[in-house]
């Protein structure tokens, strides 16, 4: 079985990221038959139960196509090479689709051993493009396709990413239970103990970079409508709070609340913002200084909150990427052990829902300058 396979069939908890993408993701063996398929997929397809596997999820294609599409991806795959074709389908009204297939090589340690494939449904821009339907104001040519070859490349760049990341806790957690399983007769209890230490250590990383996947997605796609630029005025004194008590600072660590006027509110759900806030103290404890102040003030009809700490600050080269998934980092140039890389991901993600941004600027004279901007909104009546 192929690497992404491994990592995406049945129960693997990978399997809930790529369930989260809005694009079809297969993963297949060298003959194109599928042994992963999420559920964005099944849906394009009308696939029902396990209909996708093997050769199934080629089934979309009429019989005359499906031989010839099935050759042109393998000859491809087989040389190391990405394949990109369109598939006209016909869906269960009959009516004809356009399928955007973009399929990479699966390398094992002698080459290729595999296919991941994004599948879009292109149906609406290739009508546009061809005449076929009015076609609303569009970007400049070849911008739109620029745009969405993009969007399918940053699917597939944070499956990987995800796969990637999940496989540590779970290697070390198969091999403290294969430790415990073959050698506990002979281990001392100290040794017994460490390594259910170890165990519930890498479950919980495990744990969290789940939830925050899952967040990620959850965010991306609109949370609740409570959480957005139309929600109930938030007082910043009381997100300040709220983050402080579900983050409090570590030992030898202050933070100071500079400025929080009782008058200032932002239109934002005090839950979202409370997990922006925390996110971005988190960062601040693990690689700021030991000060970090939380300061809030208005700008014309927004609100700014400051989160600065005194440590090394960002590196020029990862501050173009810090906002992006899995870019890793933290506020400075230490390694992050354990750590994904999601939390600024997260927290803007939040904030652009909130109607808001979230920018950084390095703090003088050394460290990093978070900056949240949102929608202010008049006093709450309460």
């Amino acid at each position: 079985m192929s690497s992404s396979a491994q990592q995406l069939d049945g129960s693997h908890p990978a399997r809930r990221v790529a369930d989260l993408l809005p694009i079809g993701v297969v993963v297949a063996d060298l003959e194109g038959s599928a042994i992963f398929a999420n559920h964005a997929w099944t849906a394009m397809a009308g696939h029902a139960g396990d209909g996708w596997r093997g050769a199934g999820w080629l089934g979309v294609l009429d019989a005359g196509d499906r031989d010839q599409a099935r050759r042109a991806l393998l000859a491809a795959i087989s040389s190391g090479a990405a394949h990109e074709s369109d598939w006209v389908v016909t869906d269960s009204t009959q009516e004809a689709r356009v399928f955007h297939v973009t399929a990479v090589p699966d390398f094992g340690d002698g080459g290729p051993v595999g296919l991941v494939a994004a599948i879009r449904d292109v149906t609406e821009e290739r009508r546009a493009r061809d005449g076929l339907a009015p076609t609303p104001p569009q970007p400049p040519p070849g911008a739109a396709g620029r745009l969405q070859t993009a969007a399918t490349n940053d699917a597939l760049d944070l499956l990987a990413a995800a796969a990637h990341e999940l496989r540590t806790p779970l290697s070390a957690i198969a091999g403290y239970a294969a430790t415990l399983r073959e050698n506990r007769e002979i281990m001392s209890s100290e040794d017994i103990d460490r390594s259910f230490m170890a165990l519930e250590r890498q479950t919980g990383r495990l744990t969290t970079l789940l939830d925050n996947l899952l967040d990620l997605g959850r965010w991306r796609h609109g949370a609740g409508a409570e959480d957005g630029p139309g929600s109930a005025p938030v007082r910043v004194a009381d997100a300040f709070g709220d983050a402080l008590e579900a983050a409090p600072p570590p030992d030898g660590v202050i933070v100071t609340v500079a400025r929080s006027s009782p008058s200032l509110h932002v239109r934002a759900g005090r839950s979202g913002l409370t997990q922006v806030l925390v996110n971005l103290l988190t960062n601040a404890y693990r690689y700021g200084g030991p000060h970090i102040t939380l300061d809030s003030h208005e700008e014309a009809s927004t609100v700014v909150l400051d989160v600065v700490d005194d440590g090394a600050g960002v590196p020029l080269d990862l501050q173009p990427k810090m906002f992006l998934p899995f870019c890793g980092g933290g506020n400075g140039s230490r390694p992050r052990p354990g750590a994904a890389g999601l939390g600024l991901a997260l927290a803007t993600r939040i904030v652009e829902f909130s109607g808001g941004r979230l920018s950084y600027q390095a703090a003088q004279p050394h460290g990093a300058h978070l900056i949240v901007t949102l929608p202010r909104a008049e006093d709450d009546p309460r």
